[in-house]
């Protein structure tokens, strides 16, 4: 179980110090999540924009196989 910390973007806008809850690779919740669970790791990524669910598959430059 792990939070990660930064800009979240939900369906009602942006959280700035957002937390998003992962427990065995599912997102458990989405919010403010670190004071009901203070002993799980945290990564605290201010810098960027977490769009909960959103898998990007688009990618550019792979090398070879690209």
């Amino acid at each position: 179980m792990f939070i990660i910390r930064g800009r979240v973007v939900t369906l009602d806008g942006v959280i700035d110090n957002g937390e998003i809850l992962v427990d065995k690779e599912k997102i458990v919740r989405v919010g403010k999540v670190e004071k009901y669970f203070p002993s799980v790791e945290v990564f605290d990524i201010p810098e960027s924009v977490i769009v909960p669910g959103f898998i990007d598959i688009h990618m550019h430059g792979l090398g070879k196989y690209g």
